[in-house]
């Protein structure tokens, strides 16, 4: 989700974790069907909102 949130493409985000691309869609694909979700953008506003959340919990600030 954390890929997805930052926009990253299947493509990187296959570099990142030494898996295929095809691998990627797939999980892709089963996050989506989980979540009730059919777009990236969808999955980007869930992701930011998690993120916000535990730097909340943590005490850590999201702002630069």
């Amino acid at each position: 989700m954390i890929a997805l949130g930052d926009c990253l493409s299947n493509a990187e985000i296959a570099s990142a974790l030494f898996i295929s691309e095809r691998t990627v869609r797939k999980h892709i694909a089963s996050v989506f069907t989980k979540l009730g979700i059919s777009s990236r953008a969808e999955a980007a506003v869930i992701a930011s909102h998690q993120r916000r959340s535990l730097l909340s919990k943590s005490g850590v600030s999201d702002t630069f």
